[in-house]
């Protein structure tokens, strides 16, 4: 149940016992007295924007397991105020009290500081030990001392300003995520790092120089900020890591062995332009690069396990002859400025392919693989679609934006079962046009056509239309028997 905005009233008898969930408009802002709202029904509260009222024991059920406060709200919360079954707790971003030991209640386990928090957490009671996950919002700049955080948190995520230095101990032994955001610039190292992190987020500006001692060694995500720019040596980079991401500035010459072998997903950023020749681990699966990096990449460079090649959105090389893609590929994802024709038939694995925005090519029967699965066109395409283009087997079809050219019957493969047109596309669709086998078919604002009975396949449960098309347009049969969505603005699919 929700409130408009305008309700500045005491909802006493306004509320069905029947309600799980409420929220509160934007200018609510009202004491709520004890035992207004119902005791046993509601679970999930929200208040909006505009409430900053003193929360009074009894004024929130003790149903409560999930409580979210808006943008103003900034009173002191007196121990014993929230009920025991509380579970999240999300205060908004005005609040920054002194967290007082019994006022967050000992059943609760996910925190969440809104972007004025900036609180000295100096009390080892103010914080209970049931709490799993912490998130701190921009503001908040403030020491850690050992033991504060509760031992069997598990995820904790610091905001835009926090550069504390970081004291043994402060950092509870059982936590698996960390994440580290902006402005983070100090030292780490296994004294104030647990073993126990798993995920790790260096953020943005941090380019302390790190040796082989300094991170845990059972991380298995690590990423590095926009900034950092440093000699990575053998042994830095821990064998336990599965998944690496360097930041756009890093262009270091890699050593063989610096990537342990353990990396089955690599990310480099923008900047990154060196001899990857013998330096990458023989069991990687997924690599992200830009163009910087690709353009010098050969195939036999590229371990026989790649599975995955994703590239920026400046990345515009034709992807034959030295930089033709691997035929142990699975899925491709290129970037927003390709617009190379594509030579992709012979690569039999390839089964997922997503295009950029700029891809406008004519595509012939040699463009795409034959066993391709999954299709994503960006919005520039606009070009036909003749027989024998898309291959037997697609099941995943998306065009974007622009494409608004006619669809011949059998141009469309039997085997796609999700179609997505975008929001330029306007062209009538007659009988045999849409696969036998559809599931999904999604239209953009701009259709205005008849899907008659006999347009639509009886396989089809699902169709999306913009919020303008009229009833008389759409058969009797596709009317009562699939799930039709209006969507009021324009489609993004």
């Amino acid at each position: 149940m929700k409130f408009p905005d305008t309700f500045n009233s005491s909802p006493l008898g306004l509320i069905p016992s029947s309600v799980t969930s409420l929220t509160f408009g934007n200018d609510y802002n009202i004491d709520l007295e004890e035992h207004v709202l119902p005791s046993h029904s509601i679970i999930c509260l929200t208040f909006g924007n505009s409430y900053n009222r003193p929360l009074v024991r009894g004024s929130i059920p003790p149903s409560i397991q999930y409580l979210t406060f808006g943008s103003s709200f900034n009173q002191r919360i007196v121990p014993g105020t929230l009920p025991n079954n509380l579970l999240y707790i999300n205060f908004g971003d005005s609040f920054n009290q002194r967290l007082e030991e019994g006022m967050i209640p000992p059943n609760t386990s996910h925190i969440k500081f809104g972007d004025s928090f900036n609180q000295k957490l100096n009390n080892r009671g103010s914080i209970p030990k049931s709490v799993k996950k912490i998130v701190f919002g921009k503001q908040f700049n403030s020491s850690i001392f050992p033991s504060v955080l509760p031992e069997g948190l598990l995820h904790l995520e610091f905001g835009l300003n926090f550069n504390q230095p970081l004291l043994p101990s402060s950092i509870p032994s059982t936590v698996r995520r960390l994440f580290f955001s902006h402005h983070f610039d100090q030292h780490i190292s296994r004294e104030n790092l647990p073993e126990s992190v798993q995920v790790l987020t260096l953020g943005k500006m941090f380019s302390m120089k790190l040796s082989t001692d300094t991170l845990p060694q059972n991380i298995k995500h690590l990423v590095f900020g926009t900034y950092y720019n440093r000699d990575l040596g053998i042994g830095v980079i821990p064998d336990s890591v599965t998944n690496l991401e360097l930041g756009d500035d890093f262009n270091k010459q890699l050593k063989p062995g610096v990537i342990p072998d353990s990396v089955r997903s690599i990310s480099f950023g923008y900047s990154f332009n060196q001899n990857v020749e013998g330096c990458l681990p023989p069991n990687l699966e997924y690599l992200s690069c830009s163009s910087n990096l690709y353009k010098n990449l050969t195939a036999q460079m590229l371990p026989k396990t790649l599975t995955h090649i994703s590239v920026d959105d400046l990345f515009d090389i034709p992807l034959n002859g030295p930089h033709t893609i691997p035929d142990t590929v699975t899925h491709l994802t290129l970037g927003q400025s390709f617009n190379k024709s594509l030579y992709l038939f012979s690569l039999r694995n390839l089964v997922y392919l997503k295009l950029g925005k700029c891809y406008n090519q004519p595509l012939t029967h040699e463009s795409l693989p034959q066993n391709l699965r999954h299709l994503e066109f960006g919005d520039n395409f606009n070009q036909v679609i003749s027989k024998s283009i898309l291959k037997e087997g697609l099941e995943w079809l998306e065009f974007g934006n622009n494409f608004n050219l006619p669809l011949e019957i059998g141009s469309i493969p039997s085997s796609v079962k999700h179609l997505g047109f975008s929001n330029s596309f306007n062209q009538a669709i007659f009988k045999g046009i849409l696969p036998i086998n559809l599931n999904s078919l999604i239209f953009g604002n701009s259709f205005s056509g008849y899907i008659s009975d006999d347009i639509v396949p009886p396989s089809v449960n699902f169709i999306s239309l913009p919020s303008h098309f009229p009833r008389y347009k759409i058969g009797d049969r596709v009317y009562k028997t699939v799930l039709i969505k209006f969507q009021d603005k324009n489609l993004k699919i």
